[in-house]
């Protein structure tokens, strides 16, 4: 988490890089805890406001950040996520290749849960409901609006928006391709399966799924699965439904069992929506999804030396 000591950091007076012709790249005073990927965070100042908290992500020479998504949230301040402020290439000393930098307005606050950890502590379903679960919509609704879907939901990539617990925003989805950094615990089955590489922009139901498996892990302070091998996971989502599989056996933190069930639905028909989240946010809607039924059979069966109870 940053703190204020953080925030108020002097640069060091190295290497500069300029964006725009106001945005200054301070490449020496790195921000690790910011980092995305291979896409480096650095502190930047606006010559302009230098009284602004700002960072940059400088992408690999090979990334593909979507620019396309970027000129879109860039104007987009209604939405309740990490919005670009500018971008522009960059040549850094030692490299052949110019890169992409993207500058943000930098959080108060780090990540709900930091990527170096596993655990932290449960948060209490009112403030998931309040506090995460309602700016996501939002936020989700606008983007839907404009046929962009966001791909990088996860507890690691949302922050306390401002120095309280009252709001949240969702983090960077533009530095990089789609998806090419969730782990599978945060892709439905058909994505999981998929080389990140390709995965692509898919569906807001892929954001909607990302977001049950992101509320469960707030609400248990802990990951799921964790230490499971990629396949592993998949083969029990395959087996056994996402739900069922996540909860690995536990209890379903409490008031949040029908949202879960809701949002983290194999079949895109039943999986909760927009319409969905925010009747059950006003207390009006019970999840209608279906228990995953299997069809397992008496005796698995074998295949390439593997033993299967079902043909999924």
């Amino acid at each position: 988490m940053a703190t204020r000591q953080d925030l108020d950091a002097q640069p060091t007076g190295g290497p500069e890089v300029a964006i725009a012709e106001r945005y200054r790249l301070l490449v020496d005073d790195r921000l690790p805890e910011l980092d995305l990927g291979e896409a480096k965070a650095v502190m930047v100042r606006d010559d302009r406001s230098p009284n602004d908290m700002l960072f940059a992500r400088i992408c690999p020479p090979d990334g593909m950040p979507r620019l396309d998504v970027a000129e879109t949230l860039k104007h987009l301040r209604e939405a309740k996520l990490l919005r670009p402020v500018e971008w522009g290439p960059v040549n850094l000393s030692g490299s052949k290749q110019s890169q992409l930098a993207i500058i943000f307005q930098r959080p108060q606050q780090g990540p709900l849960l930091r990527r170096d950890v596993a655990t932290i502590n449960p948060i209490a379903s009112d403030v998931i409901a309040k506090s995460i679960l309602a700016p996501a919509c939002q936020t989700l609704g606008l983007l839907s609006q404009r046929s962009i879907t966001h791909r990088g939901i996860r507890a690691d990539n949302i922050y306390w928006d401002g120095p309280g617990q009252n709001s949240t925003i969702l983090g960077d989805c533009v530095s990089m391709l789609p998806a090419i950094i969730q782990p599978v615990i945060y892709e439905p089955i058909e994505s999981a399966m998929t080389p990140p590489l390709g995965r692509g922009a898919g569906s807001i139901r892929d954001d909607f799924y990302a977001l049950g498996v992101t509320i469960l892990v707030l609400a248990t302070g802990k990951l799921p699965l964790n230490g499971w091998k990629d396949a592993d996971v998949i083969d029990a989502k395959l087996s056994r439904g996402s739900y069922a599989a996540l909860m690995d056996g536990a209890r379903p933190p409490f008031g949040l069992r029908e949202l879960l069930r809701g949002l983290l639905s194999d079949d895109t028909d039943e999986r909760w929506g927009l319409e969905q989240l925010e009747q059950w946010l006003s207390g009006g809607l019970r999840s209608t999804v279906q228990e995953a039924r299997s069809g397992a059979v008496e005796h698995p069966f074998e295949f390439d030396g593997k033993a299967y109870s079902n043909f999924r």
